[in-house]
């Protein structure tokens, strides 16, 4: 069964995504247009979502708010 959810850019932009419990965050941000996925973060209830895992892993519910972000470069080490 498919819901959906919101996902927001944290600029005012929401749009929504149709899921289900057994599609995997990597597939979930291909269909959302966040394409190669590894450059960026989806998070969701304080936590940031591997693409590996489902939106079922998550207990993602309809209406539920996904933060996007790219993946920034690091800094030099601290020394």
């Amino acid at each position: 069964m498919s819901f959906n959810i919101k996902i927001s850019n944290g600029k005012g932009n929401v749009t929504n995504l149709k899921v289900t419990k057994n599609d995997t965050i990597s597939n979930a941000k291909s269909a959302a247009g966040y394409t190669p996925t590894k450059n960026w973060k989806w998070k969701c209830n304080g936590s940031v979502l591997k693409d590996e895992n489902t939106i079922g892993f998550y207990e993602i519910e309809e209406d539920d708010v996904i933060i996007v972000s790219r993946n920034q470069p690091g800094g030099k080490s601290y020394k």
